[in-house]
């Protein structure tokens, strides 16, 4: 800058001037305007090396604090500290100088205070005098401002089992997942100073479905231990055919009290006791309006062709007789049978003959078979509230588990039970989710649509009557509050049990749309996961610097800590 000014005013031809005290007068006037020019360029210097020097004071202050509330001595917090500040100058110009910096941590709140006196060199100084330019740094982290829900959601499908990386003496997926969410749990809960519970976190594991546990009856409206009925034989059916169907009635009896046990029509199924396969009958009456009233004098009966005939002349019209209108017993065995009834105006089927009638029917003891389970596994809603997290109730329940009878095999399916690790609603006790954590286990597919269910449902205000006092989600909307999802999976979302909802990818899409409406942030992590499962987490997460991606152990360890460093963070500011 000096160079290019003298070379553009030139001070000997002003010496060389005789035309009056023109070098006097040029060197009173330019003394106070380089004086200036000097100040203006060396504030806006320092101001530029100040703006570097704060940044770097508010990063070291920020790994200070969180060293303090994570409990560590002040030795440690004033080592981290002095790793972000040290690291910071040294990518400053030479020019630079700070002294030692002043740390100090609030003992009750957490809350660390920094401040350092730098110096750096004036630029053009030497037409003022001035070599240096002092300036003081302070920087303050406030620690405990607002509230954190925080939803840790696992992948415990069966690949979770493999090996966190290529080559030997790889810990699993799972032991790598135990190891990372252990810390960052721990981390997290660092944050509750004197034992607050402002930082609470839920625990979820899915595989292909997910065990709601002691959290069944509420969620599904079903109780955990159930009782499914069968009734093993053909359904039965009535079907009317012929002419005489409109005009004579056929009822299967027992005899022993006259009661009737159903009607017959072609193609009917009866249903009947083992002990009133003995003692059965069949009447058989002219319907009212048939011409046939009062214009009949006998029936004759044949049954299953010529095992048994009958003629009556007088109603009840019995297949096996009956003695003054109580019905005798007779031989009307399980399967199917035959009936044919012969019409004639005369007694002793004499006289007009009107017509024949023939039916069809099976008779049959069915068996009852039954079978009780318990099992609080649990799937999608199946509603028309499927993609929110409102209320369980009537009408909008989740799906849980059901016991099935198989036709063709004539057995029940009862279904498999899913990963033993039930829901830890919302708190702030280490031992609780550490003990959590280090006893999952790994089965089954990826339902991953349930993982984001459940994440959303264990922070949704709209499921408060459903966890324990404590537990109860914070709302959506109160003041100073966040809500984080963290979701986890090593697979591709290929589990649903109500696929006209979508596929678990499709539904996930929508759960994850819904959750971010509401304002959760959502941190998802990719654990050596294929590419349809790095996108539909690329998908749920609230932004590209909330997607983290791990393949291997300590890759994931990083992802973990930097996701419980990102949201401590929420609760400082400077």
């Amino acid at each position: 800058m000096l160079s290019y000014l003298t070379r553009l005013i030139k001070p000997e031809s002003f010496l060389n001037d005789r035309r009056g005290n023109v070098a006097m007068m040029f060197g009173l006037i330019s003394l106070p305007f380089m004086a200036v020019l000097a100040l203006a360029v060396d504030i806006n210097y320092s101001s530029s090396i100040r703006n570097k020097l704060q940044s770097g004071l508010d990063s070291a202050l920020l790994a200070a604090a969180r060293e303090s509330i994570a409990g560590n001595d002040q030795a440690g917090i004033e080592a981290e500290f002095n790793v972000y500040f040290n690291a910071m100058l040294a990518e400053m110009t030479d020019k630079v100088a700070c002294g030692t910096p002043i740390l100090v941590q609030a003992p009750l709140t957490g809350d660390v205070t920094a401040s350092v006196n730098c110096t750096s060199e004036s630029i053009l100084g030497e037409f003022v005098k001035n070599e240096h330019v002092d300036f003081e740094l302070e920087s303050a982290a406030k620690f405990g401002l607002g509230k954190i829900d925080v939803a840790f959601v696992f992948d415990l499908s069966g690949s979770m089992t493999h090996a966190s990386a290529p080559g030997y003496n790889q810990p699993s997926r799972l032991s790598a997942l135990q190891s990372a969410a252990t810390t960052a749990v721990t981390k997290l809960l660092a944050n509750n100073p004197q034992g607050s519970d402002d930082v609470r976190i839920a625990l979820v594991g899915y595989s292909h479905a997910v065990n709601a546990g002691e959290y069944f009856d509420e969620a599904t409206g079903l109780t955990a231990t159930r009782t499914y009925t069968h009734i093993v034989g053909e359904d039965p059916g009535v079907e009317s055919v012929g002419y005489f169907s409109s005009h004579l009635k056929f009822v299967l009896y027992d005899s022993r009290d006259d009661s009737a046990i159903g009607e017959i029509s072609d193609g009917s199924v009866l249903n009947v006791t083992d002990d009133q396969l003995d003692y059965l009958n069949i009447g058989v009456t002219v319907k009212p309006g048939s011409f046939l009233n009062g214009n009949t004098g006998s029936i004759h009966l044949t049954f299953n062709g010529d095992q048994h005939a009958q003629t009556e002349n007088y109603t009840p019209y019995a297949m096996f007789g009956d003695n003054g209108g109580d019905y005798n017993a007779g031989d009307v065995p399980e399967g199917w049978n035959s009936i044919r009834a012969y019409v004639y105006s005369g007694a002793n089927a004499t006289g007009t003959y009107y017509g024949w009638l023939n039916f069809e029917f099976k008779i049959q003891t069915p068996v009852e078979e039954s079978v009780t389970i318990t099992n609080t596994c649990v799937f999608e809603r199946d509603s028309d509230e499927w993609d929110q997290a409102t209320t369980p109730r009537i009408g909008h329940y989740l799906s849980g588990a059901e016991a099935v009878w198989d036709e063709d095999d004539e057995e029940w399916d009862t279904p498999s039970n899913c990963n033993v690790a039930t829901p830890v609603p919302l708190t702030s006790d280490l031992t609780t989710l550490t003990d959590y954590i280090a006893g999952l286990t790994a089965g089954g597919g990826t339902a991953g649509h349930l993982g984001v269910n459940w994440g959303r449902y264990i922070m949704s205000p709209d499921w408060s009557a459903v966890w324990p006092n404590g537990s109860t989600p914070l709302g959506y909307n109160v003041p100073d509050t966040k809500k984080v999802l963290i979701m986890m999976t090593d697979g591709n979302f290929n589990r649903t049990h109500h696929a006209d909802l979508g596929t678990s990818f499709e539904q996930a899409q929508a759960y994850c749309d819904d959750a971010k409406t509401d304002g959760i942030l959502i941190y998802t992590v990719a654990f050596n996961a294929p590419e349809d499962g790095e996108a539909i987490l690329e998908y749920c997460s609230s932004g590209v610097d909330f997607a983290f991606e791990a393949d291997s152990s300590q890759e994931l360890l990083d992802a973990y800590t930097a996701i419980a460093n990102s949201i401590a963070d929420l609760r400082l500011a400077y």
